[in-house]
C-alpha cells in the first residue's frame, strides 16, 4: 500500500480500536497502553514516512496522533522537531507521552524543544513526566527551570520517575553545576540521613 493508503488504514484502525485501546485486560492491566496499530508500524518503515506521519500529528483522532508520534519516535525523525514540540502540548496525555519520547530520541534539543521538554517534567501524567526527563537528559543542556523541575521530580510519587530525575541530573551535572548540587543535596538527606528526612520516598 502507498503512504496515503496507510494513513487511511491508520484512521480506520483507530476508530475501530478506540473502545479497546484504554480497556483493562490481562495484557493491559492498567488500561493505559493503547495497542500499536499495524498501519503506524508500516509508516515507521515506509520511505518518506516521516512526512506522512508528521501530517497525522494534526489528525482529529487522538489515537491517530499518538500513533503518528510513536512512528516518528521509532524512526528517530530529526526533520519534524517543530511539529513534535507542538504535539508535546497535545490535550491527550498519550500523544504528549509519545511526542516527548520522539524528542528524546532526536537528542541535542535546544530552544523551544528544550523548553517544552522542561515543562513536561511537571505534567499531570507520570508517563509524560518520565519521557520529559529522558528528553532533557538526552539534550545534554539545560534551560531556565530545567534543574528546578528535575529537583521537584526527585520527590515524584512514582519511584521510577524519581530514578529518571536523578539520572538526568547526574547526566547534566558536567554542563550545569547546579544539577550536580541538587542531586547531591537530595542524596545526602534521603540516603545518608534518613532520621532528618524520614518521610522522603526515595
Amino acid at each position: 500500500a502507498g503512504l496515503p493508503e496507510l494513513a487511511q488504514d491508520l484512521r480506520r484502525e483507530a476508530l475501530a480500536s478506540e473502545p479497546l485501546a484504554m480497556a483493562k485486560t490481562a495484557d493491559n492491566a492498567h488500561g493505559t497502553n493503547p495497542t500499536a496499530t499495524v498501519a503506524s508500524q508500516a509508516l515507521a518503515v515506509a520511505a518518506r514516512g516521516d512526512s506522512v506521519a508528521s501530517d497525522l500529528l494534526d489528525d482529529g483522532h487522538w489515537l491517530v496522533r499518538a500513533a503518528a508520534a510513536d512512528a516518528l519516535a521509532n524512526m528517530g525523525a530529526t526533520t519534524v522537531t517543530d511539529r513534535l514540540v507542538h504535539s508535546a502540548d497535545d490535550e491527550h496525555w498519550w500523544v504528549r507521552r509519545n511526542a516527548l519520547e520522539a524528542l528524546a530520541r532526536v537528542g541535542d534539543l535546544t530552544g523551544a524543544a528544550l523548553e517544552t521538554a522542561t515543562r513536561g517534567i511537571d505534567d499531570g501524567d507520570y508517563r509524560v513526566r518520565r519521557n520529559a526527563a529522558l528528553a532533557v537528559r538526552s539534550a545534554g543542556q539545560v534551560t531556565d527551570g530545567t534543574v528546578a523541575a528535575l529537583e521537584r521530580m526527585l520527590r515524584d510519587d512514582n519511584r521510577y520517575n524519581r530514578f529518571y530525575a536523578a539520572n538526568a541530573l547526574r547526566h547534566l551535572a558536567p554542563v550545569a553545576s547546579e544539577a550536580g548540587t541538587a542531586l547531591l543535596d537530595h542524596l545526602f538527606t534521603s540516603r545518608w540521613c534518613p532520621l532528618t528526612n524520614a518521610e522522603d520516598r526515595y
